[in-house]
């Protein structure tokens, strides 16, 4: 009963990785035995244990790593840009494939989240750098974390009062003209060559 249980593990696996499982099987009890033979058959179980162990290896490995397309895809970030971050110390330098492919894995898309929301909300990429930085060290408290933010968040303010104050003198000169006046006397024009207008 535990072989036939040992068989229907094997096709499983097998059938999730795309593999012949009676292939599989024949293979290694003629390489082990110089041909097929009852005692080939015999060692079939011990056999078969160790293809499900050296297929789930194999499994767990490939599930974790990625090609540099693949962290593109489920980052949203351009494959461009991953190498960039790579060039500047964002994100470390994944390792190697035989084929000398990139090879990332989980932590990488962790990395990569992290300056994606970071960049996402405004920070630069050296308080990107300084955030990286806190949050691999093992402080006492987060509070140079809560300053960084803070100092941001003021300077996002500054900019929508900017943008808030430029919005306000876009709608006064849009309103001043109407559109079916010659070049030569475009209200929008006359007020954008106003030297007051500048900020």
């Amino acid at each position: 009963m535990a072989a036939h249980g040992n068989f229907r593990l094997l096709d499983r696996v097998c059938a999730a990785f795309d593999l012949d499982a009676d292939g599989w099987l024949r293979h290694l009890a003629e390489r082990q035995s110089g041909g097929e033979d009852e005692n080939s058959k015999a060692r079939l179980p011990h056999i078969l244990s160790l293809i499900v162990q050296a297929i789930v290896t194999i499994g767990s490995r490939g599930q974790n790593r990625m090609s540099i397309g693949e962290l593109a895809k489920h980052t949203g970030v351009k494959v461009v840009t991953i190498r960039y971050y790579e060039q500047i110390g964002v994100l470390p330098v994944a390792k190697r494939t035989s084929g000398n492919y990139r090879n990332y894995g989980t932590e990488h898309i962790r990395r990569l989240r992290f300056v994606r929301r970071c960049r996402d909300l405004g920070f630069s990429l050296e308080e990107v750098r300084g955030l990286l930085r806190l949050s691999t060290e093992d402080g006492p408290s987060c509070a140079e974390v809560c300053r960084m933010a803070e100092r941001h968040r003021k300077a996002v303010e500054h900019k929508i009062t900017d943008l808030k104050r430029l919005a306000s003198e876009l709608r006064r000169i849009s309103a001043s003209c109407n559109g079916r006046l010659a070049m030569a006397e475009c209200r929008i024009i006359e007020a954008l060559s106003r030297p007051w207008l500048l900020l």
